[in-house]
């Protein structure tokens, strides 16, 4: 009977164990999925601010070129990734910044870059979604990114950009086709992401 008692306490002694190790281990040691999010991350900055990557390239040649090209800057309480090749100086080619908003279907994230005026978009990447294939999922496709390349951003109005049906002003973009609430969220939180670099570009400008 004893015998039976000790098998039985040994065992939940050892299961509670092989718990707490376990429980520890899942806390304390990276996650797949948050490291796959960070090297998408930075994938999305490089091709905002068009530093050549290789297709397929690994977590340790973009960590490469994201050191070799990128300067991380802290503008108020916003993040900017400043195009600035090593052997470049101070120079200042590109900036880029992230932006996000709920989307129809999730959260939508990305990267929005501008050229050194800070008044000409280069270009928008999306790299976290989940709106609908064949419709709204076309905002990461690179023809949509292509779209926003040379786009003048008005200060003075009331939308900075503007995802239109049919684009006719210097701000103007041309819209997901079948994915209008797509394009207005869209539209929404790139619009409140430029409103704040701006405002932060301007104050902290050296």
């Amino acid at each position: 009977m004893r015998e039976g008692l000790r098998a039985i306490l040994f065992l939940a002694i050892l299961g509670g164990a092989c718990g707490a190790v376990m429980t520890a281990a899942h806390r304390l040691l990276p996650k797949p999925q948050a490291s796959y999010a960070e090297r998408e991350r930075i994938r999305a900055i490089l091709r905002a601010l068009d530093v050549p990557i290789p297709p397929g390239a690994s977590t340790k040649t973009l960590l490469a070129a994201f050191g070799g090209n990128v300067r991380t800057e802290q503008r108020g309480d916003l993040t900017v990734y400043l195009l600035s090749p090593l052997g470049s100086g101070d120079e200042i080619k590109a900036v880029a910044v992230p932006f996000s908003g709920p989307g129809l279907h999730g959260p939508i994230r990305g990267i929005v870059s501008f050229e050194p005026d800070a008044r000409t978009l280069r270009t928008v990447v999306v790299y976290e979604h989940n709106e609908m294939p064949d419709l709204g999922a076309q905002i990461e496709t690179t023809d949509f990114s292509r779209r926003f390349r040379g786009k003048a951003i008005e200060t003075g109005g009331r939308a900075p950009i503007r995802l239109v049906r049919t684009p006719m002003r210097p701000n103007e973009v041309h819209a997901v086709t079948g994915a209008t609430m797509t394009s207005g969220k869209v539209q929404q939180m790139l619009n409140r992401t430029i409103r704040r670099f701006h405002r932060e570009w301007s104050r902290h400008a050296r």
